[in-house]
C-alpha cells in the first residue's frame, strides 16, 4: 500500500549499497547511517499530515494473559536460518581454550 493510504497501512523499505560490493559507501560509511536519515526523512516528508491513532494496548480477546508468542506446547521450534528442515536449534560452539 502506498505510505498514506486512506487504511493506514503502510510498508516503506529503503536499500543503499553495491550488489557487487565493488566500491564502499565511503570510508566511514555503513548502509544503517545513510539509509536511516533517508527514511526518517521522507516518512517526515510523507506521514506528517497523517492523524496519530491511539495504539489497541487492550489483548484481543481469547489470549492468554502469558501467550507471548512462540511454538505451541509440544511442538519444536522452527530451525536457524541456513539449516535444513527438521533440524533442531544448535548450541553455540564454545571457544577453543588457548594455554
Amino acid at each position: 500500500m502506498p505510505s498514506g493510504s486512506p487504511a493506514g497501512a503502510a510498508l516503506n523499505t529503503a536499500w543503499i549499497g553495491d550488489d557487487l560490493r565493488q566500491r564502499q559507501l565511503g570510508y566511514k560509511d555503513a548502509a544503517y547511517m545513510l539509509t536511516v536519515p533517508l527514511i526518517a526523512r521522507f516518512l517526515y516528508e510523507t506521514q506528517r499530515e497523517m492523524p496519530l491513532k491511539p495504539i489497541p494496548w487492550e489483548r484481543p480477546p481469547g489470549v492468554k494473559a502469558n501467550d507471548n508468542g512462540g511454538p505451541l506446547p509440544g511442538q519444536k521450534p522452527p530451525p536457524l536460518p541456513g539449516q535444513p528442515e527438521g533440524a533442531g536449534p544448535q548450541q553455540p560452539r564454545q571457544a577453543p581454550k588457548h594455554g
